[in-house]
């Protein structure tokens, strides 16, 4: 598995260079190449990560510096609540945690990937903007509906259902 992080992500991972892999997943799964980035809304710090097969995005609410340094134990905590609020199956966050161990980071380099991020995070600015009850932010909700949102990338398809379709066709996640 890769997740692909950008410059202000890896900055405050205090990850250089020369510990980045070459980009590409060892397992060859469009499901083990994920993107992420660090954003601010309020003064907090959140992170959100997109698949890049598939776009199913989830984000993570008020992360500390200490959280961003273990990111892929902060990715299996995320991903594993996004399918248990997406009711998927257990033997795929099964799958998940397994495969979560072997995670390496490389420079975001997809702009189309990058584009659906920034877009995400405006649609997330918005909902939190617009909320009626600024101290009660329904995070699993927002992210429920940026995962039924058509992509004009994606031919107007759901992340949600793409995702879905991909690990019924590849019978989990590699």
């Amino acid at each position: 598995m890769i997740i692909h992080c950008t410059a202000k992500l890896l900055k405050e991972m205090g990850v250089s260079e020369a510990n980045l892999s070459g980009g590409s997943s060892k397992t060859g799964s469009p499901l083990s190449d994920w993107y992420a980035n660090l954003f601010f809304v309020h003064r907090k710090k959140y992170i959100i990560f997109v698949n890049s097969a598939t776009s199913l995005t989830f984000i993570l609410p008020d992360v500390s510096r200490k959280e961003t340094r273990d990111l892929k134990g902060l990715f299996a905590k995320g991903f594993s609540r996004l399918l248990i609020d997406e009711k998927l199956e257990n033997p795929i966050i099964r799958d998940m945690e397994r495969n979560c161990h072997g995670v390496n980071y490389a420079k975001a380099t997809d702009r189309s990937v990058i584009g659906i991020m920034v877009e995400h995070v405006k649609a997330f600015r918005y909902f939190i903007d617009y909320s009626e009850d600024q101290s009660v932010i329904d995070i699993s909700g927002i992210v429920h509906h940026l995962n039924r949102t058509p992509l004009l990338t994606r031919k107007y398809c759901y992340a949600i259902e793409e995702f879905t379709r991909l690990i019924n066709s590849a019978g989990g996640i590699g």
